[in-house]
This record gives structure tokens, C-alpha cells and sequence, in this order.
């Protein structure tokens, strides 16, 4: 398999955690330009020619074959949300952030962003139930991010679900391991042990920020 990626796009780092997750390998490769920032190209099962997936169904693809998948409940409403809006939602604030804009507009569409994922958390650790699942790797590509950003994280303050799933999903080592390699031009003085991911994140992701697009 190939994962060719944006190394500054969120969609890159969801499918190198669910390649993680899955047990699976993949060559990874950097580009820029490419269409949602990133795709998966694997055997077609019956000409064995490559076949691109897009970022949410490399996800679907590889966490399927995890052993340790259970079903999960709404994903696919979780996956169309975090595709139309949640991504973009996280990224215009964050790009207002770094451009020193205090955008009301952005800033009121990512509370209410947090107020849905912080009721659903409130009463489950993850939004797949008790474990990790492809629902969790779609959105944690993005809400990881926010910690990063001091405006962000004082957001965080008042959704103490979300706060604390974003804890336990940096503490995944399938989480440390997918931003070593799916930002390694950033952070080759870490090893896995060092790797907080809200601190990778930071370094990889927000000195460009400006400079991407969903």
C-alpha cells in the first residue's frame, strides 16, 4: 500500500493511525496538491491494479480488518459530519488564530461543534463506545489540533468530556505512532516515547498553517 499525503493535512494522519490500528504497512509518501490531502492507493482485489481510497474510506478499509473492531452506532452520520463540517470547522478557526483574527463567526461555529461532541462524550470515553474506532480516528485527526492553539484550548475549559477524550486519545501509542510518521520531516529528534502528540502536532502543523486548505 501507498499513502500519499500532504505531511501538513489532518487527513494524512487519520489514515496513518488507522494503518497503525489495523497492523497494516504502507509506504508513505509526501506531495502537495493532492485532492483532500491525502489517499491510499491499494490492490484492487480482482485486477490487482491500484485503486485510490479517499481519506474516510482508507479509515473504513483498514480499521475493518482490525481484529479488535466491534461495530459501531452512527458511524456513518459521525463520518459525513466530521467530512462536511467538523474539519473545516476546526481549520477556519485555526487559520483565523494564526492570521491573529478574533473570527466571532468561526469561534461560535467550533462551540457549537464541541457542544455536540461534548454530549455525546459525556456519557461514553469514546465516540465508538469504550474503545477506539473509526468514528474516533475521522474526528481525533481534528481535535487533536486544539490544544495547540492557546485560543483553542481555553475553548476546551468548558467541554471537560472532550478535554478528556482528547487526553485518552493522545495517550494511544497507535495516535504517537501515526504523527511520527505522518510528520516526520518535523520531528526526527523524537522518538515514540517522546512524542506527545499535542506537541508534534504543533510544530509540524501550526507554522504552516496559513498556508493550507480543506
Amino acid at each position: 500500500m501507498l499513502l500519499s499525503t500532504d505531511v501538513l493535512h489532518p487527513n494524512g494522519f487519520k489514515i496513518a493511525i488507522a494503518l497503525n490500528i489495523s497492523g497494516k504497512r504502507a509506504v508513505i509518501k509526501n506531495e502537495k496538491g493532492i485532492y483532500e490531502g491525502a489517499v491510499l492507493k491499494v490492490p484492487d482485489p480482482c485486477t490487482r491494479a491500484p485503486l485510490g481510497l479517499a481519506p474516510n474510506s482508507a479509515v473504513l478499509f483498514l480499521m475493518s480488518s482490525a481484529a479488535s473492531q466491534l461495530p459501531e452506532d452512527g458511524q456513518e452520520e459521525w463520518l459525513s459530519w466530521e467530512t462536511s463540517h467538523f474539519q473545516r470547522t476546526v481549520w477556519a478557526y485555526l487559520q483565523n488564530a494564526g492570521a491573529g483574527k478574533a473570527d466571532q463567526a468561526a469561534k461560535a461555529a467550533l462551540l457549537e461543534a464541541l457542544a455536540r461532541l461534548e454530549d455525546h462524550l459525556s456519557n461514553s470515553p469514546f465516540i465508538a463506545g469504550q474503545s477506539v474506532g473509526a468514528s474516533d480516528v475521522v474526528v481525533g485527526s481534528s481535535v487533536l489540533l486544539l490544544p495547540a492553539v492557546q485560543s483553542a484550548a481555553s475553548l476546551l475549559v468548558q467541554h471537560s468530556a472532550v478535554s478528556a477524550y482528547i487526553h485518552k486519545l493522545a495517550d494511544c501509542p497507535a495516535v504517537k505512532v501515526g504523527t511520527l510518521h505522518s510528520h516526520p520531516c518535523c520531528i526526527s529528534h523524537l522518538n515514540e516515547s517522546e512524542a506527545s502528540t499535542h506537541l508534534v502536532v504543533l510544530l509540524s502543523v501550526w507554522p504552516h498553517i496559513k498556508t493550507i486548505s480543506l
